[in-house]
């Protein structure tokens, strides 16, 4: 049998070394519909426009406030704020500051 609290551990050091390694983060709200081929074209987009090794991505849950369920969001990580900014501009209102 899987221990799921290693696999939780190892998910969430992941992600700290990514907000670490890249300073830059764009987060996209996940709506409850998911973002199905919308996902794959913001991937097709970092891998167009940003340098091989410069981009990231991973998940984000928002933290549960009283009364509220928490909210999931797709992080893209870059490693420098132009490229963050352009990816921002590109999809355009579906995005929050990260």
């Amino acid at each position: 049998m899987r221990n799921y609290r290693i696999v939780r551990k190892k998910e969430a050091d992941r992600k700290k070394q990514a907000d670490r390694r890249f300073p830059y983060h764009v987060d996209l709200p996940v709506p409850v519909s998911g973002l199905g081929r919308g996902l794959t074209g913001m991937s097709d987009w970092c891998c167009d426009n940003a340098p091989i090794g410069a981009w990231g991505m991973s998940t984000v849950r928002s933290e549960r406030h009283k009364g509220e369920a928490p909210a999931d969001f797709v992080r893209f990580h870059f490693m420098n704020a132009a490229d963050a900014e352009a990816f921002r501009k590109a999809w355009g209102e579906l995005t929050r500051q990260g």
